[in-house]
């Protein structure tokens, strides 16, 4: 969109502050959130001599949404959407109800759900379902004993003793020196509770860090640094001043928070916190009509997708949502966070088959196949190596079965101490990158997949990192085996 509605000078301060310090001079928790304020409302001074700011909200985008439905020439089309997404395609059927054949509605954020008031329960709730999972997985349970009380201990010790670390934008290379406290702690497990693929870490994380060892956390917290500057702050806060702060109070919200004392630190300086409210007082998003409160009464085919785990648009808020709307049909998706229709297999493939035929549900039976094994320490001397092409390489390999898999080049032990790592790297001199990893001269050379490979021995002590190298030239620089 144009004006884009960027907060520069937020995510500035925020990376600025990352250390808990200016200048030298350590903050105060206090004085962090008078900056964050100060900032945000400096963005939005700036944003109003540039946009209206009440013309951002659900009703104006459901009108974008019929709008571009009709400038591409469709009489029908069916909605897919996730989080803020499902509150407006709610919007559109219920605005534009003739333009719609059907509508997916996964993590549902149903338009009168108290954001402010309800997310400390929902974030409760999802540390609970977590910690019951674990307790009830003989194998987690056994490596990771007391799994809640060593969770809130951590917080308790972080919060009285912050550690500080250097993380790492992984997109730019920028390194940054960040203090980790205990709520920062808590919300970082609150945002991994969104992302299915990470579940099975997080016992062991949790476990790590309260033994001192944050070596995950710190990789974690680079990659939310990467996605800092893909938030429009400006958005967020538009939508949410005009049609969620309305119709609720900071006085309801701090009553709230009486019940989970615990949780109150994390609460103080969020978006659906304190801070939240005090923005909203002074963004002039204008105030949204009393239906925007209201629950979506619909006849449009509707497929309602929840997340066992998801932290913020809990299974209850799909059930609400599911009342006022004829023909849907919902569905609670176990093991999975928030977004279950980008979840690979069986949640993917109901979805399809609902658009196919959204006058009927969808077959549900894969759903008793999704379970969750979770990564515990395990004994490497026994592994297993299978056949693997990397079509990205144009190579052939072998790798570990069984292990974490986040790319098809990239094998990570279930105790993740051991990484198999394969990269061409293409903007590096040879002799850079063996110096870089304290590599040792070749010890075996060898010919694979038409290629000629050198073995190294590697070792960097500072990093905790030992281990073997294997390169051999490609056509655009070289491969590199880790």
């Amino acid at each position: 969109s144009e004006p884009a509605l960027d907060c520069p000078e937020v995510l500035a301060q925020s990376l600025e502050t990352l250390d808990f310090e200016i200048d030298g001079r350590q903050l105060s928790k206090e004085e962090i959130y008078a900056l964050n304020l100060e900032s945000m409302f400096a963005c939005e001074e700036r944003l109003r001599q540039e946009a209206d700011l009440t013309a951002y909200n659900t009703v104006a985008n459901a009108a974008d949404v019929n709008d571009l439905r009709l400038a591409l020439g469709y009489d029908q089309v069916n909605l897919w959407s996730i989080s803020y997404g499902t509150r407006l395609a709610l919007g559109v059927m219920r605005d534009y109800p003739e333009g719609i054949r059907s509508a997916v509605l996964d993590s549902v954020y149903p338009p009168d759900a108290d954001l402010y008031l309800e997310t400390p329960a929902n974030m409760d709730r999802a540390f609970n379902v977590l910690f019951d999972r674990c307790v009830a997985d003989q194998t987690c349970n056994q490596a990771y004993p007391n799994l809640q009380q060593v969770f809130f201990e951590t917080a308790e010790r972080l919060n009285a003793n912050p550690v500080s670390q250097e993380i790492t934008n992984p997109l730019t290379g920028e390194s940054y020196t960040a203090l980790l406290d205990g709520d920062t702690f808590m919300l970082l497990i609150f945002r991994l509770l969104y992302d299915t693929s990470t579940r099975p870490l997080l016992p062991k994380i949790i476990y790590d860090a309260s033994q001192g060892s944050l070596d995950l956390i710190v990789q974690i917290r680079g990659l939310i640094l990467m996605k800092l500057e893909a938030v429009s702050r400006g958005m967020y806060y538009s939508v949410l001043c005009h049609e969620e702060n309305p119709f609720s109070t900071l006085e309801a919200h701090q009553s709230v928070l009486e019940g989970y004392p615990e949780l109150a630190g994390v609460f103080e300086n969020g978006g659906t916190g304190t801070l939240g409210y005090q923005i909203c007082d002074g963004w002039e998003a204008g105030q949204a009509a009393v239906l925007e409160n209201q629950p979506v009464s619909s006849t449009i085919p509707a497929l309602v997708m929840t997340g066992e785990f998801d932290p913020i648009a809990p299974p209850a808020w799909g059930k609400h949502a599911v009342e006022t709307l004829e023909n849907a049909y919902y569905f609670e998706y176990p093991t999975v966070g928030h977004g279950a229709s980008v979840v690979a297999g069986c949640p993917q493939e109901m979805m399809v088959t609902f658009i196919n035929d959204p006058s009927q549900a969808p077959t549900a039976g894969c759903m008793a196949d999704m379970g969750i094994e979770f990564t515990t320490p395990t004994d490497l001397t026994e592994v297993n190596l299978v056949p693997l092409t990397l079509d990205v390489f144009g190579i052939r390999a072998l790798a570990p079965q069984g292990w974490y898999q986040p790319k098809p080049e990239y094998h990570i032990s279930p105790d993740t101490k051991v990484e198999l790592v394969v990269v061409e790297v293409l903007d590096e001199a040879h002799e850079t990158l063996l110096t870089q990893w304290g590599a040792s001269e070749p010890f075996r050379e060898m010919e694979n997949n038409s290629l000629n490979w050198s073995l190294r021995e590697v070792s960097l002590p500072d990093h905790n990192i030992a281990g073997y190298l294997a390169t051999a030239p490609s056509e655009a620089g070289f491969y590199m085996v880790l």
